[in-house]
Order: C-alpha cells, then structure tokens, then sequence
C-alpha cells in the first residue's frame, strides 16, 4: 500500500487559514490525464520540521485505515518554476509564498480537496444527520493520537449527509515527547488536552451500559493484530525516501496503547461526560 503521487500545474490561492500556511493547486497524477485539487502544506510551512508532517500523516493514515473518514493524504512534487504563480501573494497577510514554494520544491505533504458537495461543522449550528457512533468515534480518535486543535472556533470538520470528515492534525502527538517515560501516558495527556474544550464534546452520547466509542476500540484492536505501526511507518518513508525519519517515539506509544487500550478507552469514557445526554 502507498500513496498517490501528483506534480502541482498551477498554484490557484492561499486556504483562509491554517497553522502552516496552505495553499491550493492544480494538480495531476502520475499517467492520469484527470486533475485534481489538493490542498499542499509544504515543508516550508511546518518550518522543515519533517516529525511535524510525519505526525500529520500518520494520523491521516491512522484514521482512515481504522474506517474513519478523512480527506485522502497524497505526496505532492512541487516543480520550479509553479511559484510565478504565487506572484499575487508575495505579501499575503505578511506571508511570501513564493518564498514558500521556492523552499519547498519537490514531494510535499498534501490532501485531496473533498468539494463544494461537503460542508463545514459549525457549532453554532451542527447538523443532526450525524449518527452518534460518528461523533463518538471522531472525539475518541482525537484523544487517542492528542489532537488537541479541533475547538468550536476552529472545528476543521466536515460533513455530508450522515458523513462525518476530519481534516487537519496539525497538532497530533502534542504530548508524545514529554511524556514518553509514562506507562499510560494518555492519563496525563487528556486532561492536558482540555477535552471539554473539544468542538464534539457538546454533541456525544454516552450509552451508560457501553463505553464511549467501543466500534473504534474494535478496530483498533484489529488494527494491531493484521498491521500494526510498522505498515505506517513504511508508506510515510516511501512517501519521504530522502528523509531521516525517526518513528521511534510513536512506536512506543503505540506499544504501550495496544498494552493499556482498555485503560485509555476506560479513562477516556469516565472523564467525557458532555453538558448534553
């Protein structure tokens, strides 16, 4: 299993917002004459600090091979020259980005843009089609990889009928380095994380006789009987061959979490208790 590969045609225009400062393109992969749009954040934007894009696309991956829905993380070439497109934004919002594509040419991290069919949460107004399980098992997973970037003023959630998508993970594993000496490191994590604070908090449903999101704590268990990190780890490094990437961090999380998955799940259940039932 790996990911697709595009080359960018056409830089089109900044996103309104996001921690490291992406951008659409026009986009085509390799031998397919279908273009696409992706949403590109390039190395430049996380400060060429290839952990922060290694944690990303982990969760990413993580998510959709535990049958969450997720935008689709693809590897993007960025060619010389696709930054004379960018020429309009050379001071957008005090930002370059022609400088940014210019330091940021070849494979880059991006995620195919979902369209226009897909709407935004917002919690002034969530919608109800959403079944509970969706919910439940969007929060648990947030908490399970110490997302803690998704509040009510920025959801980076969208959804469609009774689908449910997670966006970005620009803040995955927030905890996983000052607290890798701890034997369940997620007891001292989630509260760091303020889950109160989370945007889906409000909106989960606790079945008294069940735990918060048991379809997820399935999938997880199954997940590191067939896989395990290991596959993960594979794909981002073929995704990123010229990269020095050191996986060792998650792979000790992972380790402790598929020891302690009833502990997490079971911790995480008792201090999830919304202001609605």
């Amino acid at each position: 299993m790996s990911l697709r590969h595009f080359t960018a045609l056409q830089f089109r225009q900044p996103m309104a917002r996001g921690l490291n400062l992406p951008f659409l393109v026009t986009a085509q992969e390799g031998g397919q004459s279908k273009r696409e749009t992706l949403v590109v954040k390039c190395h430049a934007g996380y400060g060429h600090r290839m952990e922060l894009v290694m944690r990303e696309l982990f969760s990413l991956l993580l998510a959709r091979q535990l049958g969450l829905t997720t935008v689709e993380p693809v590897v993007v070439n960025l060619v010389p020259g696709l930054e004379f497109g960018a020429m309009d934004y050379r001071n957008h919002n005090g930002k370059d980005y022609v400088d940014l594509i210019e330091r940021s040419h070849g494979p880059n991290f991006a995620t195919v843009h979902l369209g226009s069919d897909w709407k935004q949460w917002l919690d002034t107004k969530p919608p109800q089609s959403i079944p509970k399980e969706e919910i439940n098992a969007a929060y648990a997973f947030d908490a399970m990889v110490q997302n803690s970037d998704r509040r009510s003023d920025n959801p980076n959630l969208l959804w469609r009928g009774e689908e449910l998508a997670m966006l970005d993970f620009d803040k995955a594993f927030s905890h996983i380095t000052s607290l890798r000496d701890e034997d369940r490191p997620w007891r001292k994590a989630l509260p760091m994380m303020q889950l109160s604070a989370h945007c889906l908090f409000p909106h989960l449903r606790l079945d008294p006789d069940k735990g918060l999101a048991n379809g997820l704590w399935d999938s997880f268990e199954e997940w590191n009987l067939q896989h395990g990190d290991s596959e993960l780890h594979l794909m981002i490094s073929g995704a990123f061959p010229s990269s020095s990437l050191d996986f060792s961090e998650l792979s000790a999380y992972f380790e402790r979490l598929s020891v302690g998955v009833d502990d997490f799940f079971g911790y995480l259940t008792a201090h999830s208790f919304p202001t609605k039932q």
